[in-house]
Order: C-alpha cells, then structure tokens, then sequence
C-alpha cells in the first residue's frame, strides 16, 4: 500500500524553524511532522499530538483536523482505500457479468445467422421450384392452346359432315331421285316391299312385276292343260 505524501501549506508551516530562530534536533522535527500532518497509512493520531501553544500557535487546530479525520480508519488501510477495494470488487463483478453476457449475445447472434442462413438456403430452393412450376404451367397452357385449336377444327368438321349426312337422308326420303312427276301415288316401293296389282286399261288387274315372275309358271301351266 503507497504511504499518503503531503504537501506542507501556509497552515503547517516547516518544521525546519522554530519559533526561536533554532531548528530542533531530527526527534522534534520528526514528532513535529507526524502531530501536524498525521499518517493515512497509520489511521493518524484522534488527538492530533495535542501540541504545545508555547512552542506551536497552530500545533492543536492542525493536529486535531488532520487526526481526527483520519483517527476512525482502520490501522493499515484507510477509508478511501476501502471504497477503492469496494469499488475494485464492483468493477470485477460487471466485468464477469459483461464477460457472460458478450457470451450470451454471441451465442444468440451465432443461432440467428444460422438460422437466416438456413431460411435463405430454403428460400432458394422455393425460388427454383416456382420457376420449374412456372415453365411447367407455361407448356401446359400452350398445350392447351393447340389442343383447344384442334378440337375447334375436329368439332366444325363433324357439325358439317352431320348437316351433310342429314341432308342427303332428306332427299331420299322425298322420291328418291327427285323426277317423280307426281302423276302416280307413293306406293312404298323405295322400302323394298312387294306391290299391290295394278289395274290396267282393260280393267282387269294384274299382278305387279315382282309376283308375276312367281306366278307366271303356274298361268302358264295352266294354259297348256287346257
């Protein structure tokens, strides 16, 4: 511990001179310094030395400041050497809680960049597979465009050929080839069924062309038997 070195002022004067003109022998003086300035590093003395008016004038009112000031510390440390080691022990305690938490912070700030290196590393990923679903979905749409656009085509083609279709049945089912002149009714032979006789100018009716193959052998045969 440093030993306190004070500064002589106009209240203490040098104890080199007395006030007779004659310096005192080494013990005076010592015993002279230590009443009026005391010693921090000792405690001081509570009573100042007491001093001798006859020797000193201001021997009691620099001994009792200077002792009673320091005369309550404890011997071999004073007060401001206490709340310096207070105030010594304070500093190392925030600096262990500063060290715990700089330790603290950089853990936290160490699982934060890992994680925003991880979401970044997810959101490149995302990133490509929307651009793979996007220049999916884009030949998708044109394939649909040409299949629509075919099925356009697929679908007039058969509405013609149907109105087609349906205009020729019209036609053969209003007299065949259109030069019936309207003099003779519909007999039904566009169905394929066998005609009715027909009368004839004689008034006798005669079988139509498809019975009388079948029933010429027997008329015949009938005239050769007469």
């Amino acid at each position: 511990m440093p030993l306190t070195v004070h500064h002589r002022t106009a209240a203490c004067p040098s104890s080199s001179m007395s006030p007779h003109g004659v310096g005192p022998p080494p013990s005076a003086l010592l015993e002279h310094d230590f009443a009026c300035y005391g010693d921090d590093n000792l405690g001081g003395k509570a009573s100042g030395g007491g001093g001798r008016p006859q020797h000193r004038s201001n021997g009691n009112g620099n001994g009792n400041g200077n002792g009673n000031g320091n005369g309550n510390a404890r011997p071999g440390m004073s007060t401001s050497d206490e709340e310096a080691a207070a105030l010594r022990e304070k500093v190392g305690e925030l600096q262990t809680e500063l060290s715990a938490l700089r330790s603290s912070t950089k853990s936290a700030l160490e699982r934060s960049w890992e994680e925003v290196e991880h979401l970044s590393e997810q959101n490149i990923q995302f990133a490509e597979r929307a651009d793979a679903l996007e220049r999916k979905l884009s030949r998708a749409r044109a394939g649909e465009s040409q299949w629509r656009k075919k099925y356009e085509e697929v679908k007039e083609r058969l509405i013609v050929e149907s109105r087609t279709s349906c205009a020729g049945l019209a036609r053969d089912g209003d007299g065949g080839d259109g030069n019936d002149d309207g003099s003779e009714s519909d007999d039904g032979s566009w169905l394929g069924l066998p005609q009715a006789r027909r009368s004839t100018s004689s008034g006798v009716p005669q079988p139509s062309s498809s019975l009388r193959g079948h029933q010429g052998p027997q008329q015949q045969g009938g005239g050769g038997g007469g």
